[in-house]
């Protein structure tokens, strides 16, 4: 048996690190899928203007965004400095198009779920510091989260597509750039509760924000609190040589005993915690107010 914490990065908060541990068993044999062999791109979206196409989701008038097919970085982006055993050098993945949600699900449509039997409550169901109906929904475990996306027709996203729609094929280290920028996102400013907060900026929020709160830190594709506000659940397994091997590789489905990833920093990380290539991992039942999701689809909506 092995102590596991919720965070194997170095740019985890010291609440994370502190606050959540489990008792696993680690199974470390790790299933390689198949290459997936990248067709012939002449361009991407880093080389042409991109016209994101717009669909609203009806069941719960979620706003999807399409993400163009392309072919981007995955590890550790350009320009950033090699801290953690978790970011290996990049290399060149390609990605069919899908849709992604231009914001993280918010209570409002969370109780939509709820309502129709599908989706249980939450323990902050009636904590109004996070239960607002336009903030965004937290405590939901990865089976929560993953209950959800398929009410309404779509799954989690794997890491990879939320990097991409993240950061895009220039890899960038934030949605909005290379540098952080404040006023771009959520974080752990002045009025954040722990030791490590950012004294200099007052993002306007103590905890969780409205979703939406901060347009101009949107990614190329237009998703909002891509970085900052809630980390944000993808549908990997989490194995820790999960980008050894080649190019177009795609281990999304290799699984180590219930532990999960998940993706974009929080309101009480600092501005290395926000950075698009940082990975929370956690047990995937585990359910706290600095997490949420936002679903995706193959299809148009």
């Amino acid at each position: 048996m092995v102590l596991v914490t919720s965070c194997f990065l170095q740019a985890c908060s010291m609440n994370e690190l502190t606050a959540v541990k489990a008792v696993n068993e680690i199974d470390s044999s790790v299933t390689q899928q198949p290459h997936k062999t990248a067709p012939t791109v002449t361009s991407t979206p880093s080389d042409i203007e991109v016209k994101i196409a717009k669909e609203l989701r009806a069941i719960d008038e979620m706003l999807m965004l399409q993400v163009p097919a392309g072919i981007f970085p995955v590890g550790q982006y350009a320009g950033e400095i090699a801290l953690n055993m978790d970011a290996n050098p990049p290399l060149e993945m390609y990605l069919d198009d899908f849709w992604i949600d231009q914001l993280e699900v918010s209570n409002a449509q969370y109780s939509r779920c709820i309502e129709a039997g599908v989706c249980q409550e939450t323990p902050y169901e009636y904590d109004l510091a996070f239960k607002r109906p336009n903030y965004p929904a937290v405590a939901v475990s990865k089976g929560d989260a993953e209950a959800y996306c398929g009410w309404v027709d779509g799954r989690l996203p794997s890491e990879e597509e939320w990097r991409y729609a993240a950061g895009g094929a220039q890899g960038l280290i934030y949605p909005w750039g290379n540098e952080f920028a404040m006023g771009e996102a959520n974080f752990c400013d002045k009025q954040c509760p722990y030791p490590f907060k950012n004294t200099n900026y007052d993002d306007g929020s103590v905890r969780t924000a409205p979703v939406g709160s901060y347009p101009n830190g949107a990614s190329w594709v237009g998703a909002m609190d891509m970085s900052g506000n809630v980390w944000e659940w993808v549908k990997d397994w989490y194995p820790e040589n999960y980008y050894e091997g080649s190019a177009f590789q795609f281990p999304s489905d290799a699984k180590t005993d219930g532990l999960a990833g998940s993706l974009g920093g929080s309101w009480l990380d600092d501005n290395y915690g926000l950075r698009i290539s940082n990975r929370l991992v956690v047990v995937s039942n585990y359910r706290s107010t600095y997490i949420g999701f936002r679903c995706v689809s193959d299809v148009k909506p």
